[in-house]
Formats: structure tokens, sequence, C-alpha cells
């Protein structure tokens, strides 16, 4: 098999067995968090109403063809990036992979640069982007790097409606502090979000290891359990053997009780002993 064709093939299994086209690999704990996949994503897609700002901007205002194409291209293209980033639950493992942790850092920083391009270029309508931008930052980015990533995306819109509007005095005050409020408070809340997942992926570990290990002690104690019945029963037949066998010249009939008593006791011990090893097993 070529170069070429395994490269595809690995891209094209990537393809498939990404969180947002398959839902295997997802953990137990998702289940017990509260949080469906259903309702996480219902919630996190409620959040592209930002783009309605956009679209009435686009409604209203006469552009040119190429520079409309270029506007809407640009909204199909955030949508589906948002959606690529949120639709995985957050308690999903495959979006902590390494790998994918790359991939999703460089996606990031094409959204980031997009939404700039598209505020530059038409206007303070399409800044609500930004609220879509610091919902990403929230659950891709580390606790401590989304908190700082989200103040310098605050900042960085503010200062770009500043520049928009011509200057302070000019800005639509009414219009941004409502905007600031909502990107800064859905990112935290996203953070918020994303460290609570990890808190419960612990917990979820947490709680297997010591089923395990609780698992481990039964079979340990009853593994001595039946040590000790059958060495109790091994040196009472050895007993009992040595009597018969000593009486089987003098007193046959005596010898052969003992000897019925010995198959006894070997029959007890198995019938005790055999529940216990499957227990244990």
């Amino acid at each position: 098999m070529s170069t070429e064709r395994v490269q595809k093939t690995r891209a094209w299994n990537w393809f498939l067995n990404h969180s947002i086209f398959s839902l295997r690999g997802l953990p137990e704990v998702v289940a017990s968090s509260g949080i469906s996949v259903r309702l996480w994503r219902v919630y996190a897609q409620t959040w592209l109403v930002c783009l309605l700002f956009p679209f009435i901007f686009l409604v209203q205002t006469p552009l040119t063809p190429l520079r409309l194409f270029i506007a809407l291209a640009g909204l199909v293209i955030f949508a589906l990036s948002y959606t690529w980033f949120m639709w995985p639950h957050p308690l999903n493992y495959k979006t902590r992979l390494q790998s994918e942790f790359r991939m999703s850092l460089m996606g990031l920083t094409g959204l980031i640069a997009l939404v700039l391009y598209l505020s530059l270029a038409y206007g303070s309508a399409f800044l609500w982007l930004f609220v879509g931008v610091s919902a990403v930052v929230g659950v891709v980015l580390p606790a401590y790097s989304a908190f700082a990533a989200i103040i310098v995306l605050t900042l960085l819109m503010l200062a770009i409606s500043v520049g928009l509007s011509g200057g302070i005095a000019r800005t639509d005050w009414l219009h941004i502090l409502p905007l600031v409020l909502l990107v800064r408070g859905l990112g935290l809340d996203m953070i918020g979000i994303a460290r609570l997942a990890d808190a419960l992926r612990e917990l979820h570990i947490a709680r297997g290891e010591l089923a395990r290990q609780a698992a481990a002690e039964e079979r340990l104690r009853l593994a001595r359990d039946l040590h000790d019945l059958l060495g109790h029963t091994l040196s009472l037949i050895i007993l009992k053997s040595e009597l018969a066998g000593r009486l089987l010249e003098k007193e046959p009939t005596r010898a052969a009780q003992e000897i019925h008593e010995i198959e006894r006791e070997a029959r007890q011990a198995l019938r005790t002993a055999a529940p216990r090893s499957v227990r244990s097993g």
C-alpha cells in the first residue's frame, strides 16, 4: 500500500471516529452526570443566536455581491466551526486527546482570525460572533489559559468597537456593555462546565478504582477462607486415613466407617469450596 493511500486511510478513520460524527466511546459517567448529550448540544447550539445580528446587518445594508458572498461564507464557516468544537459532550474523553488538542488550538486560532476579519470589514454587528468564540475558548483551553484568553478577547472586542465607532465619545455603550458582559460571562460559564466535567471524570475514575480494589479484597478474603477450609479438611482426612489404616486388620467394620467418614468429609468440602471458588473467580 502506498504512503499516500495510508495517509488517506488514516484521515478517513479520524473523520469517522471524531466525536462530532460518532458517539462511540462516550464514558459511562455521561449517563450519570445529569447532563445528557442531547441537553448539552441544545444548550451549546442555542448560543448560535449571535448569528442573528450579522444577518440583520446583511439584510439592511446594501453590499456588492462579492462582499455579501464573503460575509455569508464567513458566517457559514463560523457556524460549522462552532458546531465542530461544541458538539462533543464535555465528559467525552476523546476531546481531551493530545493530538486533537493541537488541532483544536489551530482551529480556534483560525476562528478568532475569521471573527476579527469580519468585524473589521463589516462593522460592529459582527462583534456578536465573539460570544461563540468565548464559549469555544472556555471549552477547549485549560482553565487558566481560557480565563486569560477570555479577558484578552473582551478587551480586544472593546477596542475594536471603540475604533469602529470613531472614539470613546461616539461609542454606543448601551450596545457594547451588554455584549462585553455576555462574552465574559459565557466564557467563564464554559470554564466552570469544563472544570466540573474534569471533576466528574476524576470521580468516576476514583469510583472505578475503589470498586476494583473492593473486588480484589473480596477475592482475597474468599481465597483465604477457601485455603483454611481445605487445610482443615485435608488434615482431618489424613488423620482418619491413618486411623482407618491401623484399624483395617483389627477392626474392619470400624475401618470401613472411618473410610465412609473420609468420603463424606471430602464431598462436603467439595460442595463448600465450589461456590466460593466461583465467586472468587
